[in-house]
């Protein structure tokens, strides 16, 4: 995915989403956590880049 993709955004901001839903609980994530849950919502996150 790049950061032209219609997908990109939505991508993002679902990581961001979880990211902040875990700091407001005051845990920490690890990489593997997140990617496990992005991908349960159905995005990926070892295909998010910023490459054009």
């Amino acid at each position: 995915m790049r950061i032209k993709d219609p997908e990109y955004p939505a991508a993002v901001e679902a990581a961001v989403e979880i990211l902040r839903k875990r700091a407001r609980q005051g845990q920490t994530i690890t990489y593997g956590e997140l990617s496990a849950e992005l991908a349960a919502q159905g995005s990926t996150p070892s295909r998010l880049t910023a490459e054009s």
